[in-house]
């Protein structure tokens, strides 16, 4: 891969979604978001640089509005996405999140960059990192099962 191409993105999802990827079939997303103000297509992934949140404040935003039960860090080739833009809750200015644990409601809202695909596999994205996202009391934490030191140097790209 030619690293200047290269974009590392996450993603949170549902078990069963890591697994299909792990088992390389291809996934599948037509679906439109506009409903939920993003001009999104399929799969959505945030970026992950020395210049985005990091995976931990991701998180945060998504908390209570997709599944949780796994973060996974990949990359690919930045041709492959397409650009969207999302509307967030804003856990930095809603200040109930706390006592509701960020498990639902929108409170403020925020919009933040993503990038979107209507397929994506093993073959076009290599996984860096996977993570169970837990609430530690205090915010949101990750366990990294393939190693947190490849996400920090994703982030630091």
């Amino acid at each position: 891969m030619n690293k200047k191409d290269d974009i590392y993105l996450m993603r949170c999802m549902s078990l069963a979604e890591l697994e299909e990827y792990e088992r390389g079939n291809i996934l599948i997303n037509k679906s439109r978001h506009r409903g939920q103000a993003t001009n999104a297509v399929g799969f959505c992934f945030f970026p992950v640089s020395a210049q985005s949140d990091t995976v931990a404040q991701r998180i945060r935003y998504l908390a209570g509005i997709v599944s949780l039960e796994a973060v996974a860090v990949f990359r690919s080739k930045k041709k492959r996405f397409r650009k969207a833009c999302g509307r967030y809750r804003n856990y930095k200015k809603d200040a109930d999140s706390l006592k509701r644990l960020e498990l639902s409601g929108y409170g403020e809202t925020c919009q933040k960059t993503e990038f979107c695909t209507e397929t994506y596999s093993s073959k076009t994205m290599d996984l860096i990192a996977v993570g169970v996202p837990y609430w530690n009391g205090v915010g949101w934490s990750v366990i990294w099962v393939k190693g947190e030191e490849e996400v920090k140097k994703a982030e630091g790209v």
